[in-house]
């Protein structure tokens, strides 16, 4: 058990939420500023999620949504299982342990045109702040052919994406609040990945979860 409380040797994958089919080639319409999000219907399916998952103890860490304006079709939300069970640990998968994960070499971005995409955290703060981090990553492997990445890899990228984060904040002052990240508090093994969406057209969100 952590200092922060958590349970680093329970076996976890990513959570699969609930998504109507229709949303999955939903594109947005010319008129998507007054329309009703795709998000808020998937923000509300992770609601009903953990209404659901709440007696094993996984609490959803309330990001800000990235948003930007223009028109562009988001890729359908990414699931992934690993030997059939739900939640995927990143303390696990920053260290490569990812036996099991069904689509592990397939292609993540299947399609994709763009070489990189952007990794976007909008993290909690106190007195209703939010932390920002972004950064670029490959989208496309450096083969002779720029396949996309694989699943596998996607999801160690993922991991280090939010360790680098964590770190960083390491460096500001420590603020006696819910969702501090760093020594004593929440770090990369309290944190389980729910799952990733495509939240504009170069960038992506992960969803994710402290264990308590």
């Amino acid at each position: 058990m952590s200092a922060h409380g958590c349970k680093t040797s329970i076996r976890l994958t990513w959570c699969m939420p609930l998504i109507p089919d229709n949303l999955v080639d939903y594109r947005m319409p010319e008129d998507y500023l007054a329309a009703y999000s795709v998000y808020d219907v998937l923000a509300s399916t992770y609601e009903d999620m953990f209404e659901r998952r709440n007696s094993i103890g996984l609490d959803h860490v309330p990001q800000r949504r990235y948003t930007t304006f223009g028109i562009f079709t988001p890729r359908p939300y990414m699931e992934f299982r690993l030997n059939n069970n739900q939640y995927l640990n990143l303390g696990k998968a920053l260290t490569g342990d990812l036996e099991g994960l069904e689509g592990h070499n397939t292609f993540a971005f299947p399609g994709i045109e763009s070489m990189k995409l952007s990794f976007r955290l909008e993290w909690p703060g106190p007195s209703e702040e939010f932390f920002s981090y972004h950064r670029q990553f490959n989208a496309r492997d450096s083969t002779k052919h720029a396949n996309s990445i694989t699943v596998g890899k996607l999801v160690q990228t993922i991991a280090k994406e939010v360790a680098a984060f964590i770190e960083g904040r390491s460096n500001y002052p420590i603020y006696e609040y819910k969702w501090q990240v760093g020594r004593g508090h929440i770090d990369i093994n309290c944190l389980v990945l729910l799952g990733l969406e495509h939240v504009s057209r170069g960038s992506v969100q992960p969803v994710l979860a402290v264990i308590r």
